[in-house]
């Protein structure tokens, strides 16, 4: 195991990675230094967690508010697709909807927004 991970190591890096890279790599995070990941444990759990759930619950209501208004206007292309001029604006919010609605299916609520 610690040839292999000196080879791949080797393979990013341009070389460099020794038998002592290699055998702090294989051992688990917590036998390194047990003091410095006990505080890296506890900056999870106090900080990157609830502000990790703040971002997603920000961007979920985002996209289900972007939707709710894509919906809301939806009137408005039926009076573009009737003129010629305009039909192209009518056709590029179709498109543009249902692409969004497509990504909330496939992707879910919080899914990577496409166009």
């Amino acid at each position: 195991m610690e040839d292999f991970i000196v080879a791949m190591l080797n393979m990013i890096g341009g070389g460099g990675a020794g038998p002592i890279a290699a055998g702090l790599l294989s051992q688990a995070p917590e036998t390194w230094n047990p003091a410095l990941y006990q505080l890296a444990v506890s900056v999870h759990d106090v900080a990157v967690k609830p502000l990790a759930s703040v971002v997603f619950t920000v961007v979920l209501y985002v996209r289900f508010v972007e939707l709710y208004a894509l919906t809301a206007f939806q009137s408005l292309p039926f009076a573009f697709l009737v003129h010629e001029d305009t039909k192209p604006i009518g056709v590029g919010f179709f498109k543009s909807y249902a692409l969004r609605c497509a990504c909330r299916l496939r992707c879910g609520a919080g899914g990577v927004r496409r166009g």
